[in-house]
């Protein structure tokens, strides 16, 4: 990654993060299924993957196990991730630890551009050694950035994004605002949201120069090259997404969210019920509450000094906190139960909280009170990080008690589906399963899932006509079948029937 992102001190600033991931358990996570919160989003990424290695490699053809978009076809973030994972089970086998690994490992380099990027705001590595870890005491963050889910490395790609655009703007390096853009495209392709930030660094650029007085033919002319990457890679992120919506309207397929969730569609008992959600459920989970006291009023000296200490940053940290609550309340439904949304927040809370830190660095640096700043920064990242560590193990430790009970009782058929003729041309339907994909994810074959409880002969009726092979009804599930459907396999998890 161009010799680890330029620069002697990335290798210490590694080691940090490193040993903090140590110290936090996060190694922990990576040879795990899907499990705890938010099953069924991480079943349905590792499906992507699955669904390629089992099915065909075509890369602009992704899909997932559950049948009911036609051949399960079904398309939403950009796959990469999800194809490079499955060339790997080509050479390692079908282990969780591939896409695990994949984002944690950009997520990690996402970080330590973070930790450089603060390295060229305070020119030394005392303060973005301690900033950059109490950043990174986020449960929320942390348990993410080891998981299925794209967000985490969209993340991951936008820092090293805003990295890159950072060492532009002082070194003027047109080759390194190009790379700048490209990283912005590929957090886009993951996330589209995350299309504001290459947006608010475009932003800035044109109105800095035209601050200066200067016409837009100059400012094409002077960034010409740059544009071109910006322009290429906000035109890619668009058709990838016109793409998506072909390819699921032509596969019939309505799974993914596909369109915004603005706090406008919303009546007011909702608006509240979702602002409950996050400033009491999910908050605790962004951060430690000390942590947050300690943000609002570094975000406050941030707001009210930045002017005179910051002044020709003025209109990104305009643009870029416009965007962000732009997509604050064009996805605020999905704030209710995502909590990972909060994870495009995050460069911008970042921003402001570096702002406070760097002015009261300023105002302190004199003075005998020099060393109160890293003490007092020092302590509320012990605290911060006891407290993550705490609230990271109780989610690793989790189990979903509804949705992920059907992928672990599935476990115990897989040893069995050659004997009983269930190959990967198969189709099952999984009764019991209150997920899309897990207990198909797990056992491989495509099919449909469903937690119905009264079956009967219509409810078979459509099945059947798509050629529906073996029933699968899982321990728990009251439901008997008609008797023409013979019972082939039976343990204490689930009982298997073949169809007529």
């Amino acid at each position: 990654m161009k010799r680890l992102l330029n620069g002697n001190s990335s290798w210490f600033y590694l080691s940090v993060i490193l040993v903090f991931y140590l110290m936090m358990g996060l190694f922990s996570m990576l040879n795990m299924d899907p499990s705890g919160i938010h099953f069924v989003r991480q079943s349905d990424s590792l499906s992507f993957a699955s669904h390629y290695y089992h099915f065909g490699m075509d890369f602009f053809s992704p899909g997932l196990f559950n049948l009911q978009s036609e051949e399960a076809k079904a398309a939403c973030e950009f796959p990469m991730l999800y194809y490079i994972s499955a060339l790997m089970y080509f050479l390692v086998g079908e282990q969780p630890w591939v896409l695990r690994g994949l984002t944690l490992l950009i997520s990690t380099l996402g970080f330590l551009a973070l930790f450089k990027t603060l390295e060229l705001v305070f020119r030394n590595q005392l303060i973005p050694t301690i900033l950059g870890v109490w950043f990174l005491t986020s449960t929320v963050l942390l348990y993410y950035s080891a998981s299925f889910l794209p967000d985490a490395s969209a993340l991951g790609l936008c820092l090293m994004g805003w990295h890159a655009f950072a060492r532009f703007w002082l070194s003027d390096q047109k080759k390194v605002g190009m790379r700048a853009f490209v990283l912005f495209a590929a957090a886009g392709l993951l996330k589209v949201s995350f299309l504001i930030h290459p947006l608010a660094a475009f932003g800035f650029l044109f109105l800095n120069h035209f601050l200066k007085k200067g016409s837009v033919k100059d400012f094409i002319q002077a960034y010409r090259s740059v544009l071109l990457f910006f322009g290429s890679g906000f035109l890619f992120v668009v058709l990838w997404n016109m793409y998506v919506l072909y390819f699921n309207e032509l596969h019939h397929d309505d799974y993914f969210l596909t369109h915004p969730r603005p706090i406008w569609n919303l009546n007011g008992t909702e608006v509240k019920e979702v602002w409950n959600y996050m400033s009491s459920f999910w908050r605790v989970e962004y951060y430690y509450m000390s942590t947050w006291h300690a943000f609002y009023g570094l975000m406050v000296l941030g707001v009210l000094f930045s002017w005179k200490k910051c002044k020709q940053l003025a209109p990104l940290f305009i643009l870029l906190t416009l965007g962000s609550l732009s997509y604050f309340l064009l996805f605020y439904a999905q704030f209710k139960d995502h909590d990972y949304y909060i994870l495009n927040l995050l460069p911008v809370l970042f921003l402001w909280v570096t702002v406070g830190v760097y002015i009261l660095r300023e105002t302190l640096k004199n003075g005998r009170f020099r060393f109160l700043l890293p003490s007092l920064l020092i302590i509320i990242t012990v605290l911060s990080g006891n407290y993550a560590h705490k609230k990271f193990n109780q989610r690793v430790v989790h189990q979903d008690p509804v949705y992920a009970i059907a992928y672990r009782q599935a476990q115990s058929l897989k040893p069995h589906l050659k004997s009983l003729g269930i190959d990967e041309n198969k189709r099952i339907l999984a009764l019991g399963d209150r997920s899309r994909n897990g207990s198909l994810l797990a056992l491989g074959r495509k099919g449909w899932t469903s937690s119905q409880q009264d079956v009967n002969e219509s409810f078979l009726r459509p099945y059947l006509e798509q050629s529906l092979n073996f029933i699968v009804i899982f321990e728990g599930t009251a439901c008997d079948l008609p008797p023409f459907f013979p019972l082939v396999f039976k343990d204490e998890h689930l009982r298997v029937y073949k169809a007529p």
